[in-house]
């Protein structure tokens, strides 16, 4: 079996649930795709620097650039950050023939446009669905589900971080508190300003936005505010008016015109966005053809962010190698379950449903 060789930068929150989702995973990923991966070079600030993951020393270096430039890497994993040096980074891996996969949503939101048009004009693959969402499947909504689609309008909500604040700050936590619990569990940066001001939603929402509408927008062009202006007698109210406080992305195309923005909004308890839960995302779409979607999911930390990434480097290897099919295995076929209806009753109970 064939193997695709990783070039990872950066072993922070993200890089280090890549490195070991693959361990965890790798034999999976090998079955589904025909490749076996191997991370061979692995990119970090610092050597010496304890970590969650066990990782070969041999494997790390200070120097992205000796990462970046190495001829064995057949795809770059970006996990730093940041649009630059990042970009620069991506620019000459893609220029050298390697595929790249990123979660970084300010490199692809300042330099996406340039970098696609890259990848397509040396015949690689620039993959960035962790950009948005986390584990949401939201960029191959827009790539390929809804391609045919004329997108009327995206409400979003798609800051993990703001959200698990405004869901603790309802629990009666101080803004404080949420915020450190909140870097604490990996969900929000050292520096969380990104977050909390509603830049990070605008640089995804640019994303968005390009895909759904074809339009130009960066994080600098589209009006935000973020949830730093939220006080705990606004949530109080929100609550007891039925309804809690979400930082919602939106963009709305109108008679030709398309307006965008980012702001913290009091929505009704029954709405979807308004049932999103700590880092839960989620997403609703209008469209012409497939009426109205709503995905739902994981928003931020590593984890489920190393899902979207993992699936990036799944359809890069599917889209370029010749490897071997995925062997079936034979499987034991189990009687399908039956309810009564008072089975069926309580298991609807249980489930919620």
């Amino acid at each position: 079996m064939p193997t695709v060789k990783i070039g990872l930068l950066g072993l922070g929150h993200v890089g280090s649930a890549v490195a070991d989702a693959l361990r965890v995973n790798g034999n999976h990923f090998a079955v589904r795709t025909g490749a076996i991966p191997i991370i061979t070079r692995v990119a970090v600030k610092h050597l010496h620097k304890p970590r969650r993951v066990t990782v070969d020393p041999d494997l790390l270096t200070d120097d992205t650039w000796r990462v970046v430039r190495d001829p064995s890497v057949d795809v770059i994993v970006e996990a730093i950050g940041g649009v630059e040096p990042a970009a620069s980074y991506l620019t000459e891996a893609l220029s050298r023939g390697k595929h790249v996969v990123t979660a970084n949503k300010q490199v692809v939101s300042a330099r996406g446009n340039e970098l696609t048009q890259l990848a397509g004009a040396v015949g690689r693959v620039f993959a960035y669905e962790a950009s948005v969402g986390a584990a949401l499947p939201v960029i191959r909504v827009f790539k390929s589900h809804l391609v045919g689609d004329r997108v009327t309008e995206i409400t979003a909500v798609i800051n993990g971080t703001s959200n698990f604040i405004l869901s603790q700050m309802e629990l009666g936590r101080p803004f404080a508190t949420a915020l450190a619990e909140a870097q604490a569990r990996g969900l929000a940066e050292p520096d969380p300003a990104d977050d909390v001001t509603g830049r990070d939603a605008a640089a995804k929402l640019a994303i968005l936005i390009r895909l759904a509408f074809d339009a130009a927008a960066t994080a600098q062009t589209i009006v935000h505010r973020g949830i730093d202006t939220v006080s705990p007698e606004d949530v109080a109210r929100a609550r007891s008016d039925g309804k809690r406080i979400r930082l919602l992305a939106v963009a709305r195309r109108t008679n030709g015109t398309l307006a965008a923005g980012v702001f913290p909004a009091s929505v009704p308890r029954e709405h979807p966005l308004a049932q999103l839960d700590d880092e839960e995302n989620g997403l609703l779409v209008r469209s012409d053809l497939a009426g109205e979607l709503f995905i739902r999911g994981r928003g931020a930390g590593g984890v489920p962010t190393s899902s979207a990434i993992l699936g990036d480097l799944a359809s890069t290897v599917n889209s370029t190698s010749n490897g071997s099919p995925a062997v079936l295995k034979e499987v034991e076929i189990l009687p399908l379950l039956t309810f009564d209806r008072e089975q069926a009753a309580a298991y609807a109970e249980v489930d919620g449903r």
